[in-house]
């Protein structure tokens, strides 16, 4: 078998297009993991005056991490409770709810990049 240096530019060029489609497969399915962790949370957090609801944002800093945060203030006493009132957690179990997922959503999307 003969390798001329076209093949091998050939082939390093398929590779580096590879590597550029699986990184934009894998920030597509991170954002879209954050997305679900926070439609998650908007959907089960308690309602009041609707202010934990609206404290619920998503960033994606990099490419390959993100987080959801909860700006309302008082988010943790509602999460985990207080003396005066018992815990309605909604953060956690949506966090939990998207470890199983991930992982699947990951391979699924890098399957149709490549």
């Amino acid at each position: 078998m003969r390798l001329s240096t076209r093949d091998v530019d050939k082939v390093t060029k398929a590779i580096r297009q590879a590597k550029g489609d699986v990184t934009g497969a894998l920030k597509q399915a991170v954002g879209e993991e954050l997305h679900a962790i926070a439609t998650d949370q908007r959907m089960t957090a308690p309602r009041d005056k609707g202010q934990l609801v609206a404290g619920i944002t998503t960033d994606q800093p990099r490419d390959l991490a993100g987080r959801v945060t909860q700006r309302t203030v008082y988010a943790i006493w509602i999460e985990f409770g207080r003396k005066s009132a018992p815990a309605q957690p909604y953060i956690v179990p949506s966090a939990e709810s998207a470890r199983p997922r991930f992982p699947r959503r990951v391979v699924d999307i890098v399957r149709q990049a490549v």
